[in-house]
């Protein structure tokens, strides 16, 4: 681990010091047949920091998929989504707390 560390510290920064996040939700099944007979399901909202190679943030609810937009935006932030980010509200928030983003169309 510690050789890891000092090798990911010696190479090139491609983000250049800034933050790049890879914003992703999934769903997973909830065990048991009574579960499954009304279809519940863990949604898990996560935010993978690229340059850290680590998973900073992560939400377990399942309350809906709107939760991931309380994953919070980081001044200077690279974000990247795919194409259920592309919600006005939430890039203005975003752009309000000075962080840049990539997000996938259809």
């Amino acid at each position: 681990m510690l050789v890891g560390h000092a090798l990911a510290n010696a190479a090139p920064q491609a983000s250049r010091g800034r933050l790049i996040r890879i914003i992703d939700a999934t769903s997973v099944p909830k065990k048991g047949p009574g579960a499954r007979k009304k279809n519940e399901v863990w949604r898990i909202h996560s935010a993978f920091d690229l340059p850290q190679e680590r998973f900073g943030h992560r939400i377990d609810r399942s309350a809906g998929w709107r939760d991931a937009g309380s994953i919070p935006a980081v001044a200077g932030e690279i974000r990247l989504a795919d194409r259920a980010y592309l919600q006005l509200d939430r890039m203005a928030t975003l752009l309000a707390a000075g962080a840049d983003f990539v997000i996938r169309a259809g």
